[in-house]
């Protein structure tokens, strides 16, 4: 099957317009918005649909943005990249990034144009090679920068539209895009305003659990809720993860999964206090970085016991993976699990293991305060995270002088647990 004349066409009328706004230093400007449009109508038959990329539906071909975490002030950079055995020589993009994104350039494309349109922000990116793109390696470098008053959250950069994806004679037929997030730490608390719901971003390790909570915000006046979420079919969501809903179904339709959620209480819900949650079961194949989503996709009802709270909206989650499954070695990290009166697992917290001190980070400081601890009959201002970051050992059940010189060991080794 030979490449068609007309999308060889489009893509050149597209990158001479491309090349031609960033010649005039025009790219955010209407003109530059217009030579986009018009080269883009030149083939409207060309324009290609892609499915998002998920561990339970992976495809041979794939074309990936990768995320990475910042802090408020970090200039960023979202590399592009293919996986194709090595056959791509051409794509043409518009990636939609979150506007609390500042950018700033691409690098290793032929041609880009960033521009605004109904509020939000896209980059549009030409690239070819006269030999192939090789699997793995950068295709461009999208460079952002984080603002100096950033809030602690996921910021996304996600594919918006992929019109040519391609080896030098054909389209690919079967392939997948997946989106970055960039995690800030470090800056300032996300602040929700009006009437909301939040799915809460959470961190896990795969094989492991991992809790989306579910939270109001709405002056403390939410009495009764009835929406439908819908979760990546990667995650495994059993009967037995869903906590503090009244009434819940789980179910599967055309592939993608669901689950519908029901809830009320005589008084009110406290913003900011989980009115459910779900504790998800991440694939043991889960990479480091990888990202699953989980979303509102109805809000039925979010109201008090006589109306509807109005402007009510709502926020998504994802699941961030920190470390892959090693059944039979130590990750550098461990799952706290929250668990509610009767047992059930309502919150999830991945730290550090051995962070005794619960900073964040686990060195000799750690194994210090450890034995300070055991020498004053257990006693002392030691939260429950802190507690069990510190028991190296998974067998173990309590700390003790073996953890301080496990983490000493750790410190003395170069930073690497014993295997």
């Amino acid at each position: 099957m030979k490449k068609n004349n007309k999308m060889v066409k489009f893509t050149a009328i597209l990158a001479t317009a491309l090349m031609a706004v960033s010649a005039t230093g025009i790219s955010t400007s209407a003109q530059g918005v217009k030579q986009m449009e018009a080269a883009k109508t030149a083939d409207s038959a060309a324009q290609k649909s892609f499915k998002k990329y998920s561990k339970a539906n992976e495809t041979a071909n794939l074309i990936a943005l990768e995320g990475t975490a910042a802090k408020p002030g970090d200039e960023i950079s979202i590399p592009m990249t293919t996986f194709t055995g090595d056959t791509c020589t051409c794509y043409n993009v518009v990636i939609e990034y979150d506007s609390r994104l500042e950018f700033e350039s691409v690098l290793g494309s032929q041609a880009f144009c960033d521009f605004e349109q109904n509020g939000m922000k896209y980059v549009s990116i030409v690239g070819y090679t006269p030999n192939v793109y090789k699997d793995g390696e950068a295709v461009a470098t999208i460079n952002f920068k984080v603002p100096e008053n950033a809030e602690n959250d996921n910021y996304y950069v996600n594919f918006n539209e992929i019109t040519s994806f391609s080896t030098n004679d054909a389209d690919y037929d079967d392939y997948a895009a997946k989106d970055a997030i960039v995690t800030v730490t470090g800056g300032t608390d996300k602040i929700i305003k009006g009437n909301c719901v939040q799915l809460k971003n959470v961190t896990g390790i795969a094989g492991d659990s991992a809790v989306v909570q579910v939270v109001p915000f709405s002056n403390n006046e939410c009495s009764c809720y009835d929406m439908l979420i819908e979760y990546d079919p990667a995650l495994l969501l059993e009967e037995g993860g869903v906590s503090g809903a009244n009434s819940f179904t789980i179910f599967e339709q055309d592939g993608r999964c669901f689950v519908s959620l029901v809830g009320y209480t005589s008084g009110s819900y406290t913003d900011g206090t989980p009115m459910a949650t779900l504790n998800f079961t991440l694939p043991d194949d889960a990479m480091p970085g990888d990202t699953f989503n989980v979303s509102v996709a109805q809000l039925t009802n979010f109201a008090t016991a006589t109306e509807e709270l109005p402007g009510a909206t709502y926020s998504n989650a994802i699941i961030s993976v920190a470390a892959a499954y090693t059944p039979n070695g130590l990750t550098d990290y461990k799952t706290f699990k929250k668990l509610s009166a009767s047992g059930e697992v309502i919150g999830t917290t991945v730290g550090k293991r051995g962070d005794f001190n619960y900073d964040s980070d686990t060195n000799v400081r750690d194994a210090a305060a450890i034995a300070k601890y055991i020498a004053k009959g257990r006693k002392g201002n030691v939260t429950p995270e802190g507690l069990f970051f510190g028991i190296v050992d998974d067998k173990n059940t309590s700390i003790s002088v073996r953890d301080a010189a496990a983490i000493a060991s750790f410190v003395a080794r170069g930073r690497v647990w014993n295997k």
